[in-house]
């Protein structure tokens, strides 16, 4: 079995081929090209503030929303912390995210609310869940509902490089 993670990839691409293009996303009325240089800096970004914020080894990331660049951006930062990364379908029922809430317990859940928002909240507030949550598509940048927004961009090294707990 190897050893790698998504993020070792990820790495190994950014040393290889910065320019490259990684990601493509059309969403939310932008079109988001992103090489890997950039998506390794944004996947640091943001797994210093999941760092900061709490999140480590073995927590759960639950990610309820539609296909976007920041699922592969939350997959990579989940992979640099050794976090478990738990898409969940979004079609589902208030009820049936509710279960899953209740069941992945994760510490952080990243929402949208186009589309989906009145069924998240729902599912929220029916599951009683106490993580952190993140709205995804809230003028293109994380939308915190427990802490400061930016404060937790500064917990790495100073490339970016999350800090290994």
């Amino acid at each position: 079995m190897h050893g790698l993670t998504f993020a070792d990839v990820l790495r190994e691409q950014r040393r290889s081929r910065p320019e490259q293009l990684a990601a493509v996303d059309g969403d939310f009325g932008r079109d988001v090209r992103l090489n890997y240089a950039e998506l390794d800096d944004r996947s640091n970004r943001l797994a210093n503030a999941l760092a900061a914020a709490g999140v480590g080894h073995g927590d759960r990331i639950l990610w309820l929303g539609q296909n976007s660049f920041r699922v592969v951006e939350t997959l990579a930062a989940a992979a640099k912390l050794g976090a478990m990364f738990c898409p969940a379908n979004w079609r589902q029922s208030a009820d049936e995210l509710a279960f899953v809430l209740a069941d992945v317990d994760a510490k952080v859940v990243i929402w949208q609310d186009d589309e989906i928002g009145a069924t998240v909240r729902a599912a929220r507030e029916l599951a009683g869940s106490t993580a952190l949550w993140l709205r995804h598509d809230a003028d293109g940048a994380a939308e915190r509902r427990h802490a400061q927004p930016h404060r937790a961009h500064h917990a790495g090294h100073r490339d970016g490089t999350p800090v290994r707990h």
